[in-house]
């Protein structure tokens, strides 16, 4: 088994190498990302956030990037310069987006555009889509996104309604990762299992919703005539959206 190197730094900060590295940090709050280090560069471009900082070791330009974990998913750091500019998502290299010498660092945060994904900026952050109009049931819809490296898509923040609200313009209903399936009542995002909050649920059902109606209503989609989401019976067919989240502050 091979054996974790650990090496240390800045005092506040432990990281550790194993086909890359696991930067530590605590404000506050704790933090902890792995970045991982890109192989092929040439396979790949970062979208720059257009921050950059010189005379900075790699982990130095690793804590810049998890300081911003909300909008910081990659980074460029090149050893012979001490450049580190940070960035978004990584895309694939023959799209238009700018990209800096250096080795590129990431945390899990690749939009393949190829594959029809669009890369969305709404604020201070960056979003993945890719919006199916082809109509599938929630089962299919979701299979539809796995098969994608996607999830079908979570609103945990008030934000992501509004990410919807602006660029969900071509269908009136569309799936999204929400269901009560397990038990009635009992809401469950579906990329990782978490309940759906009180304040939330209060925030994304008006009026009579989720009515649970002919009590066969247990998948939710965001519908702009019940605005905003509405529960379904599953087997209904509509399109929908996925979602790629990057791996970052776990």
């Amino acid at each position: 088994m091979m054996e974790l190197e650990r090496v240390s730094g800045l005092q506040g900060f432990t990281w550790f190498l194993l086909f890359g590295f696991t930067v530590s940090l605590s404000l506050g709050t704790f933090w902890e990302s792995t970045f991982q280090k890109v192989t092929t560069h040439s396979n790949f471009q970062m979208r720059s956030l257009n921050l950059s900082w010189t005379n900075e070791d790699l982990m130095g330009c690793a804590t810049h990037c998890l300081k911003l974990k909300d909008s910081c998913y990659s980074f460029t750091y090149d050893v012979k310069t001490t450049v580190c500019v940070l960035g978004s998502w990584l895309l694939p290299a023959d799209t238009s987006t700018s990209v800096a010498t250096g080795d590129v660092y990431y945390t899990g945060a690749f939009c393949n555009t190829d594959a029809n994904f669009t890369l969305l900026t709404f604020g201070n952050t960056t979003y993945c889509l890719y919006f199916a109009l082809d109509k599938f049931n929630y089962t299919s819809a979701s299979q539809a996104c796995l098969a994608r490296h996607s999830h079908l898509y979570t609103l945990k923040e008030p934000v992501k309604l509004d990410v919807l609200k602006t660029f969900l313009v071509n269908t009136n209903d569309s799936w999204v990762g929400l269901d009560d399936r397990a038990e009635e009542g009992v809401f469950r995002w579906l990329d990782d299992k978490t309940l759906l909050t009180s304040e939330m649920k209060s925030f994304l059902f008006t009026g009579v919703q989720p009515d649970n109606a002919g009590d066969k209503e247990d998948c939710v989609q965001y519908d702009t005539y019940r605005y905003p989401l509405n529960d379904r019976d599953c087997s209904y067919t509509s399109p929908f959206v996925c979602e790629v989240t990057p791996l970052t502050g776990l």
